[in-house]
């Protein structure tokens, strides 16, 4: 047998048993792989806010608690995505590319890490390292997103239809949760404020209209109605908390000023109300029966 016939069997025989792996799962573990793998897009987020408010020194010594946690999460999560654990009904990467896509993320990690921890001992953060982790934190958040989007294609392969969207959406929107936060703290900071702003007017509309999706469904989105009562109380209350937050956004899009120090403070102490009652949409959507 020539060698272009042994490779090409081989990829055949490597796509349809990633296909049978993939097929195997069970809407639980998909659903599980989905929302740890969204996760991770939030905590990408979650450590860089931590990390600007360090900056900002807003409660410095409890951010740089969080953060230590924030990164061990991230890390070990990470992990038990490439490997699985079914302990916690964590499947390893249905198909070579989810494998391929966390890989690529653990790239970008190591050097963001680095970065990040920098707050962690110094006194003062250097501004070219406020700068870096602005824009690796869009750009590990982007990546980790891919991989979320690929393990709800190969939800949908699999004949799940419906059960990635809504959990990948649902957990989206802990991460622009503390998106945004990041982006308002990094305005204060005076880093990239143009492109800070419009990115923060995205996020802001993008939780706002996902909100309505969920609820009411959204076909472009792929979502359908929520019917769940539980899951819609649910939602109710976590679009109550975000009304609060969302008028506190409003006003920092309203001027071109950095956002006032009262202001802040709000928002630091609102922005894990918000994410907790985010956590809360997601968590029972990964358990409700479809």
């Amino acid at each position: 047998m020539n060698k272009p016939l042994v490779h090409f069997c081989t990829l055949i025989l490597t796509l349809a048993l990633a296909a049978t792996a993939a097929a195997a799962l069970s809407t639980k573990e998909f659903a599980v792989a989905i929302n740890q793998a969204g996760r991770q897009r939030m905590l990408s987020q979650k450590m860089s806010k931590e990390f600007t408010l360090i900056c900002l020194q807003l409660d410095a010594a409890g951010n740089r608690a969080e953060m230590v946690k924030t990164i061990k999460l991230f890390d070990s999560t990470l992990v038990r995505l490439q490997q699985g654990d079914a302990d916690v009904s964590v499947p390893a990467p249905p198909t070579p590319e989810i494998a391929a896509q966390l890989t690529t993320v653990k790239s970008i990690w190591a050097p963001f890490r680095a970065a990040i921890e920098r707050a962690l001992t110094s006194e003062a953060v250097p501004r070219t390292t406020m700068q870096f982790v602005a824009q690796e934190s869009v750009h590990l958040v982007g990546e980790m997103d891919k991989a979320v989007t690929l393990y709800e294609k190969a939800c949908a392969a699999a004949g799940f239809q419906g059960t990635g969207a809504v959990v990948n959406v649902a957990g989206r929107q802990r991460m622009l949760s503390q998106r945004m936060s990041k982006d308002i703290f990094l305005l204060a900071l005076g880093v990239d404020a143009e492109g800070t702003r419009a990115d923060l007017k995205k996020m802001r509309d993008l939780f706002e209209r996902s909100l309505k999706g969920l609820m009411d469904g959204d076909a472009t989105m792929n979502l359908p109605p929520t019917t769940n009562k539980t899951i819609r109380t649910q939602l109710a209350s976590a679009a109550e908390i975000w009304s609060h937050f969302a008028g506190k956004v409003d006003r920092v899009l309203a001027t071109p000023a950095a956002p006032a120090p009262d202001l802040l403070s709000e928002i630091a102490e609102l922005n894990p109300r918000l994410l907790a009652e985010c956590q809360k949409v997601v968590g029972s959507y990964e358990t409700a029966t479809y």
